[in-house]
């Protein structure tokens, strides 16, 4: 998964990014958590695309 500026965004980063606000997050906690994020960013693209009637387009036009 990406970020908004295009950057991976995992389980691994998610943990550093805990870890610099001076919260520690097990290997367990992060997987888990990153699996409700990506479940919870997959819903949010699938309801904004129905009610645009979209079927499985990106988001993004191609530009020649």
């Amino acid at each position: 998964m990406q970020n908004e500026n295009g950057d991976d965004f995992d389980a691994k980063r998610l943990k550093e990014i805990y870890k610099e606000s001076g919260k520690i997050l097990s290997d367990e906690e992060a997987n888990a958590l990153f699996k409700l994020i990506e479940k919870a960013a997959t819903k949010v693209l699938s309801e904004e695309n129905s009610r645009q009637g979209k079927t499985g387009e990106s988001h993004v036009k191609n530009e020649p």
